[in-house]
This record gives structure tokens, sequence and C-alpha cells, in this order.
């Protein structure tokens, strides 16, 4: 069973407020498997039977602007997408980043058009 980490827009800013518990909860009314939340974040670890990620974002978009009253823009990665993206070198030229230095990784839901991925 695929397992998927959503990742969703407008959770716990801009008044929004939702307890990570009742987020849990409402992916679990979607019958997704093993969920589990990850901080505050309103990033949502779980699994699905479902292999088409495009179907699934719709269901989770939907049910949660019904069950909150306001639109989450969501979208998924699984979780072999994030641990490639963990283990990704993307300076292999530079020396490995020093203890108290971070490297951001910034999701984005589609591929950027031309001169803007460039």
């Amino acid at each position: 069973m695929p397992q998927y980490i959503a990742l969703l827009g407008g959770i716990n800013v801009g008044g929004h407020r939702i307890k990570m518990a009742e987020l849990a909860a409402r992916f679990e009314e979607l019958s997704f498997g093993g969920v589990e939340t990850f901080i505050a974040s309103g990033n949502v670890i779980f699994a699905s039977d479902e292999e088409d990620a495009a179907l699934l974002e719709r269901q989770i978009e939907t049910h949660l602007a019904q069950a909150l009253g306001y639109a989450v823009p969501t979208f998924l990665r699984t979780t072999q997408e994030i641990a490639a993206i963990a283990g990704y070198a993307p300076f292999p030229h530079l020396p490995p980043i020093e203890e108290g230095h971070t490297l951001s990784v910034f999701f984005m839901a589609g591929v950027l058009p031309g001169a803007s991925a460039a």
C-alpha cells in the first residue's frame, strides 16, 4: 500500500487553526491507513491503496473544504520521493554542510514554467 505525505496549505496560519488530532481524524474519515500528523505543520503521513496522487489530492481538498469551511490547497509526495529529496546532494562539488547550517527545500505542487525554472 503506497504511503504518502500530504503537504497542506493554510493550516494553522491566517486564523485557520486546527488541532492535529482533528486533522488526523479528517484523513481517517477518508479511510486512509496509518494516519499521522507531523508537528503543527499541517503535513500528514498516510497510506492508501489509491495510486493516483492527483485523484487523492482532489479528494482530500474537497473533504477538508467541506469539513473545515475553507479551501486547503493539497499536494502529495510519496515517502520514497521525500527520502530521495532528503538524500540528494544538490552541490556535490562543495564541502558538506557544516553543523549549524541548513539547506532549505521548497515543495511546489507543480513544475515551474520554462523561464521560471531556469
